[in-house]
């Protein structure tokens, strides 16, 4: 019994890990946040899974997005603001 569980941890810890190699992070300018919607201005779009990670962000304000693709949907794992080296601050 002590065997078969050890073994199902290690798959999961292994799916785990894998899942984390797949994220991806792209930089660009917030164009907008509809629902469980953001959108860059280059036109690419993520699902939010948590709503909560987008309040305060307004369109123009440039981020970094880290996501995960889910079949031909790429999901947000996280935003976050980014310097915007044009900006005098």
């Amino acid at each position: 019994m002590k065997t078969l569980a050890l073994a199902a941890a290690s798959v999961a810890f292994i799916a785990a890990a894998g899942s984390a190699f797949a994220a991806q992070q792209i930089d660009g300018t917030l164009g907008a946040v509809n629902g469980s919607t953001l959108t860059l201005t280059n036109g690419q779009s993520f699902r939010i899974e948590n709503p909560a990670a987008v309040v305060g962000f307004i369109p123009g304000d440039t981020v970094t997005v880290g996501y995960a693709d889910e079949g031909s949907q790429k999901v947000a794992l996280g935003v976050s603001h980014r310097a915007d080296p044009t900006k005098n601050d």
